[in-house]
């Protein structure tokens, strides 16, 4: 088990699964308010939590889902607000998409080198590489208001602000 308590006196406790089959993965986090009784001597009390997230593993250790709950402290009933489940190509191993209340994002790699070529919906980006393996081509389509944007393999990038905000590759690749 771990926690932190922010700049406002709010806690998360981090609860780990430490059992050897599962080598130390997060099973679970608990949000308390700052004025929350989180222990009873040594025992968590995570009734008096306000949120949780849960998170589920598939037979391979790989997060499967992870599920977001509210609930009003004390009441011992967990509402489960949203949760996201992550596919994976059962060849390849490979995530193939990952859901949310928000939608899907689809994942497509190259069958030759195992490298992520394609991310769809909503918002479209294909990559390519050149010989030496290196990001050579980025096109990325946000298909509500066309707006683009394309790496030209010469270290510089052009682009029109995203939805999502405007971002820039130097010639290292970096953002």
């Amino acid at each position: 088990m771990r926690w932190h308590t922010d700049f406002r006196g709010n806690t998360t406790v981090e609860v780990y699964d430490d059992s050897a089959a599962h080598d130390g993965r997060l099973q679970a986090e608990y949000r308390f308010a700052a004025d929350a009784t989180i222990y009873s001597g040594s025992t968590l009390l995570v009734n008096n939590a306000s949120e949780k997230t849960e998170y589920q593993y598939d037979s391979l250790s790989r997060q499967h889902t992870v599920t977001d709950y509210s609930h009003t402290p004390g009441s011992g009933t967990w509402n489960a607000d949203t949760s996201t489940t992550t596919s994976y190509d059962p060849i390849t191993q490979n995530v193939s998409s990952i859901a949310s209340p928000e939608g899907t994002i689809n994942y497509e790699y190259d069958p030759a080198t195992g490298r992520h070529v394609r991310t769809y919906p909503g918002h479209d980006t294909v990559y390519a590489d050149d010989p030496q393996r290196r990001l050579a081509f980025l096109h990325s389509v946000v298909l509500n208001d066309t707006r683009y944007a394309n790496y030209l393999g010469l270290g510089f990038y052009t682009h029109q602000p995203a939805f999502a905000g405007e971002y820039a590759v130097d010639y290292r690749l970096r953002l």
